[in-house]
């Protein structure tokens, strides 16, 4: 709350007005200090000696707007009010705009009037203050936060990638044992059958966690040519045959329309497209129904892939496309995930300057949505 003695700093040029208005502000319990020139105010202001500032706007070393502009430099965290001979709305509106708080017109401001304006324009001020403190304390948090993020994602690069050699090492070991299987018992060929399925699930997962390190430190460079989404669809659903095949699920593709080139990053798109496609088979029921459609309209291609799976709960939809939202959900088959994958399939997209999303519901399959442009991004990012 304002003290019950503000200090008031009036600087008018003409002493009859000055002395007037002191007057009135002393018997209002203020204390008052007077200066006839911006010179004169700017040396009383070098010391805090007052808690609000009543500038007359037209002074003999300063006209108009030029003596707010050096007070307001001066002390940027007090109130200032102008004073003004007639009520010239345009100025008023521009010495808001240049950071004073209120004007008042000389002559008509009555003791109560007055008494409320300084009042409520030193509070103003005070939690204007108190926000930009605020608001630079979290930016400061954030700068910190930012950089502790780039230091994490550095840091998850580096394990992932010294990772790689020691697995890669064990999955040809274990190759290599399984091609003398004819020397093994039933029991050990299910050891290693059991060693290659984890080793395998591992480094799914450190080309997962090297993918969001990048494209979280920025790295998420597109390589763009004119391509065909048919062609990319249908080669990945080559690809994923065999796991479709061993659930025995129907997969077709529904092509609407005239479908144009598009301007993509055809290795990243056909990393979503095994990453939507791949999960659609994953966490579908065995004889069931996957479909996907394509589709091109208002500059934009479509992707739709729908499954008839277990579905996604609600509580999991607005949190899908975070990095290990959803590292809990297991396929139909135990199938296990990274719970990265949809987190980089959105980055992808997204720096294709498209949009991804998904609609479920549980135990009735879901349906994953993206779009990129048929020119690219704008930007090439």
């Amino acid at each position: 709350m304002v003290s019950e003695q503000p200090r008031v700093l009036i600087v008018e040029d003409s002493p009859t007005q000055a002395r007037a208005m002191q007057l009135v502000l002393v018997n209002l319990g203020y204390e008052v200090a007077l200066a006839d020139s911006l010179a004169a105010s700017l040396e009383h202001l070098r010391e805090p000696t007052c808690d609000v500032v009543l500038l007359d706007l037209l002074l003999p070393d300063a006209t108009r707007l030029e003596g707010l502009a050096a007070l307001a430099a001066l002390i940027p965290d007090k109130p200032i009010l102008v004073l003004t001979a007639v009520a010239d709305r345009d100025l008023a509106m521009e010495a808001l705009q240049l950071g004073a708080q209120d004007y008042l017109i000389k002559g008509q401001a009555e003791p109560e009037l007055l008494d409320r304006t300084i009042r409520y324009a030193i509070e103003r001020k005070r939690a204007t203050n108190q926000l930009e403190k605020l608001a630079q304390e979290l930016a400061a948090k954030n700068r910190e936060l930012e950089q502790l993020n780039e230091q994490k994602n550095q840091m998850l690069g580096v394990i992932a990638h010294d990772l790689r050699n020691p697995l890669g090492v064990t999955h040809l070991y274990g190759q290599l044992l399984l091609r003398r299987k004819t020397n093994l018992t039933e029991t050990q060929l299910e050891y290693i059958d059991c060693i290659l399925s984890s080793n395998r699930f591992m480094r799914q997962l450190v080309d997962d966690v090297l993918d969001i390190s990048k494209i979280e430190l920025g790295k998420l460079h597109l390589h763009l040519e004119s391509s065909s989404m048919q062609a990319l669809i249908e080669q990945n659903l080559e690809l994923n045959s065999v796991l479709a095949e061993e659930k025995e699920l129907e997969v077709d593709l529904w092509v609407e329309g005239e479908i144009p080139p598009v301007r993509i990053d055809a290795l990243k798109v056909q990393q979503v497209l095994n990453n939507l496609i791949g999960n659609a088979i994953k966490f579908s029921h065995p004889h069931s129904h996957i479909a996907i459609h394509l589709s091109a309209s208002n500059g934009f291609i479509t992707v739709k892939v729908s499954d008839q799976g277990v579905g996604i709960p609600d509580d999991y939809l607005g949190e899908l496309f975070k990095p290990f939202a959803v590292v809990s959900r297991s396929g139909t088959f135990g199938e296990r995930g990274s719970g990265l994958g949809l987190a980089i399939t959105r980055k992808i997209v997204e720096g294709h300057g498209g949009r991804i999303w998904a609609e479920s519901e549980e135990d009735k399959g879901a349906r994953f949505y993206f779009t990129v442009p048929v020119e690219g991004p704008r930007d090439d990012a």
